[in-house]
This record gives C-alpha cells, structure tokens and sequence, in this order.
C-alpha cells in the first residue's frame, strides 16, 4: 500500500509540475496537504460506507480522489479565487475538493450546476457516460454540512443556468464536467472564456470524449496542459483525462 501512495504520489507530482511551470503556478506545495487529509477521508470513507456502488473502494487515501480532483484542489489552494463555476455535479467529489481548498482558503464560493441523473431514471446527458446517483441520493451527496456555507447548487441544464450564473460577478476558475457531447463541451468553454478574469483558469474534464477542448484552444490561441487518469485503476487508463488552459 506504502509503494502505491508513493508511486501516485510522483505521478500526481510530475503532472502537477507540468502546471507549474507552463502557468507559473505553485500547485504542487499543496499536494502533500491533500494527501494527509485524515478528516476529508474519514468523512467520506463514513459517507460511502452503505452505498452498493463503492462497496469495491477502500476509501484510505486521498489518491483515490483521482489526479483530476487532486488538481483542482492544488490549483484553488494555489489561486485563492473569491468565485468558482462548475458544471456537473454528480457524486459531488470535485466538488467536495474544491470546496475544502476554499475552506482551507478562508475565502471564496463555488456555484455548482447539475441536470442530475438520478438511479430511477438514467443518465440525463446523452454523451455515453453511464454513471447516476445512488437511490435515495441527491446531486452532491458526498459534501459534508461544514462545506454547504460557501456552495451555490443550483439544478437544471447548463444550457439555461450557465451564461446567468457566470454574469453574476467575476469568476476566476471554470469546470466543465457536465454533458461531454461537442456541442455542449464547446458552447460551455465559449461562455466561460467571455467571462474568466484574465488570468483565470478554465479546466475541462473528459476531454477525450471529442475534440473540442483541442478545438477551443486552438481558437483562442492558449497552450493547454492535458494529464492522464489515476494510474492506479487497471481498468480505466487513459492517454489523456482532463485539460486546463489560462486565459
């Protein structure tokens, strides 16, 4: 177990590096503080301990949340934005991480937006993406009642909730993890760039869905920084996982 920590451990910082020195961030002096996090696993380790669909999980380290999440929780750490959107909720376990890096911040909120897909009635996106809620949970039921007081969920498609959300004040980071279709993945990334804080960060999960992500940036004339998934799962490598680009 020691060996696998470690091993993602170098992985997580490898990648983070990469961030580092094409954004000139400082991401990776956050790794370590995610990864001790015996509070932030032991309450989700409590929280998924009855759910059939993590029943496989020992949940027992932070690498568990995934190389993607890890990011984001660095990057907040490292930007101490004031304000966060996302797209795509689900579980909640990006936002659960984001949300503890603003608490960690002692400042900032994160306006989340989901069309959830509930275990009754199937995936709301039509993008081949399987995954739905538990029965009986609702969007982001993994987020514990002490990260609640700087979240704003708010229910519907991005379609409708996106370009109002973003108007309200300046925004310093966007997450795209909601229908990873192109034409969804491409009208979301086009909204954000209007609104992104020069500077800020715009992050994009699943980009190997489609090209869009690729397409975007090269319209915008950014370089971008794309890393695989969790080295550690067998079953679901990827060339690449997620991307981030700054405005």
């Amino acid at each position: 177990m020691l060996a696998a920590i470690d091993a993602h451990g170098r992985f997580c910082g490898e990648n983070l590096k990469k961030f580092d020195d094409l954004f000139g961030t400082g991401c990776r002096e956050f790794l370590d503080e995610i990864f001790e996090d015996r509070m932030l696993i032991a309450e989700v380790s409590e929280r998924v301990r009855d759910v059939a669909q993590f029943k496989r999980k020992l949940w027992d380290h932070a690498r568990l949340f995934g190389l993607y999440r890890i990011f984001m929780y660095c990057l907040i750490r490292h930007l101490s934005p004031a304000r966060v959107v996302e797209t795509g909720v689900l579980h909640g376990f990006s936002s659960l991480l984001i949300l503890q890096a603003l608490k960690r911040n002692g400042k900032g909120t994160l306006t989340s937006i989901d069309e959830p897909s509930y275990y009754e009635t199937g995936p709301a996106n039509n993008d081949g993406y399987v995954d739905v809620l538990p029965i009986d949970c609702g969007p982001g039921w993994i987020v514990p009642e002490r990260l609640m007081g700087n979240w704003n969920l708010r229910l519907g498609r991005s379609s409708a909730l996106l370009e109002p959300a973003l108007s309200e004040s300046p925004v310093e980071v966007f997450l795209h993890d909601s229908e990873h279709t192109y034409e969804t993945m491409t009208r979301e990334l086009e909204q954000a760039w209007s609104r992104v804080t020069d500077g800020g960060f715009i992050v994009a999960d699943n980009i190997d869905a489609n090209s869009s992500f690729f397409d975007f940036a090269n319209r915008v004339r950014r370089e971008v920084v794309v890393c695989a998934g969790d080295p550690s799962d067998t079953s679901y490598h990827q060339p690449i996982r997620f991307g981030a680009l700054r405005k």
